[in-house]
């Protein structure tokens, strides 16, 4: 038990700095306006309203990644069923995600699709990453 709650917490670090790696990439690829202020919630609406596409596929890709690595992660180091684990892990990215849905208002499109993306994606990494019986 004890392990497989440290196998779920080290899957969310590790997940989240996968996340944070795809969105540091993607706002290299797409940055914003130089001397931008987030901290005006009206201008950053603006910003992500104008956002190419590529910036969102970018980002849910940050989002795909970091999620299947933890699923991975769980489903190679927990002991007993990883489903658990990972429907908890899953279920904590997505309120993340809806937190931060909450504080900048995204495409409807975009909102749905990663709404629905954590908690599948992490669920199929740690079924992917049971280890195999010889």
């Amino acid at each position: 038990m004890i392990r497989n709650f440290f196998v779920g917490l080290v899957s969310m670090v590790l997940g989240h700095l996968l996340i944070f790696t795809g969105e540091a990439a993607t706002w290299t690829l797409f940055p914003p306006p130089p001397g931008f202020d987030f901290s005006d919630a009206e201008k950053v609406k603006a910003m992500v309203a104008a956002m190419p596409v590529g910036a969102f596929v970018g980002i849910e890709a940050g989002y795909l990644l970091g999620s299947a690595v933890a699923g991975l992660l769980i489903g190679r180091f927990t002991r007993g069923g990883p489903l658990f684990t990972a429907t908890v892990v899953g279920t904590l990215f997505t309120l993340a995600n809806l937190m931060n849905l909450m504080d900048i208002p995204s495409p409807l499109g975009f909102a749905v699709l990663t709404t629905v993306t954590f908690l599948p994606v992490t669920i199929g990494g740690a079924i992917l990453g049971r280890p195999r019986a010889s």
